[in-house]
């Protein structure tokens, strides 16, 4: 695979130096339909640069080591967005001073509140003018402080504290089954909330969108990460036996199930790295064959070039 390559070896860590040549093994493995995707243009597919980066997100960024044990029949459900948002803490914090807008034919209705404004679902609010009495513009209600709610296009459930984040942000990926998806979501929100750290979240909404590597990430602000680097890994250790043993590739991992990664902003960590080492891989398929060791190093030169440090990928751009 590839050009010769002369250079001293890429000083690189253990775990990520594993990554990449897991990468360079899933690239011999399937050799002629990778050159068919190098040779397919640049040409944009599902929100990634081309079809080589969307290869390499699938196949090698978000892919399980191994597939989740299949629960009995009838055991789990589907759809995981109630389980979810009945595991926040948030969801049974009640918030008063709201004042209905509007009233939707399905029951939902437009609140607002000192200038702010959102759409509840029934279950969400109760009305506080006229308790029993479908609530109607004008009446006070009270509402749920949890906000949650599906991404059709995604498919992900998101929710989100009421403060709002700051820029930049950091991430934290969490492999978890989705039988444990519930109650480790509660106990990263409780220990957000805990701290008084504004935060963000997504999960598949769908127990098949969790056949993934991270099936929780969730988004803080760069300035809170230092108070909760210690505390977020000690949760981590703790949830070990909820959690799988794995992390996304040049992710800095905390614990096993839970890593770290600075968030590029315009595009997801995961295809931001896909779309840089996809140019080294096309390299590397034009010249002449090398050896897995030299393929590796290639690939960290490509990180190095796109001003990425390959002794902690986990970063965003040098410089």
């Amino acid at each position: 695979m590839g050009r010769g390559m002369t250079a001293p070896g890429v000083r690189l860590p253990l775990e990520v130096r594993a990554a990449l040549a897991r990468l360079v093994e899933r690239l011999q493995s399937d050799a002629a339909h990778v050159s068919g995707l190098a040779q397919a243009g640049d040409a944009p597919v599902g929100g990634h640069a081309d079809a080589l980066s969307a290869w390499l997100y699938a196949s090698w960024y978000l892919a399980l080591p191994q597939p989740d044990p299949v629960e009995p029949s009838g055991r789990w459900r589907t759809d995981l967005s109630s389980a979810l948002r009945a595991a926040l803490p948030s969801g049974a914090r009640w918030l008063d001073g709201w004042v209905v807008l509007e009233r939707r034919h399905d029951g939902q209705c437009v609140v607002a509140r000192r200038g702010a404004a959102r759409v509840v679902r029934p279950g969400e609010y109760v009305n506080r003018a006229r308790p029993g009495v479908p609530a109607m513009p004008g009446d006070a209600v009270a509402v749920t402080s949890c906000l949650d709610g599906v991404d059709k296009a995604s498919g992900f459930w998101t929710t989100r504290s009421d403060a709002d984040l700051a820029a930049p942000l950091v991430r934290v990926h969490w492999s978890v089954p989705p039988s444990s998806l519930p109650l480790v979501v509660a106990r990263v929100a409780v220990l957000l909330d805990a701290l008084a750290i504004a935060y963000s979240l997504k999960t598949p909404a769908t127990v098949d969108g969790c056949a993934r590597i991270d099936t929780l990430v969730v988004y803080v602000s760069a300035t809170d990460w230092p108070r909760l680097d210690a505390p977020v890994t000690t949760l981590a250790r703790a949830l070990g036996p909820h959690l799988r043993p794995w992390h996304p590739p040049l992710a800095r991992p905390l614990a096993p199930g839970a890593a770290f990664a600075e968030d590029p902003g315009e595009e997801s960590f995961g295809q931001r790295r896909c779309r840089i080492l996809a140019g080294g891989v096309r390299e590397l398929l034009a010249g002449a064959p090398v050896g897995a060791g030299d393929a590796i190093d290639h690939l960290a030169r490509c990180l190095q070039a796109a001003r990425i440090d390959p002794e902690r990928p986990w970063l965003n751009d040098a410089g």
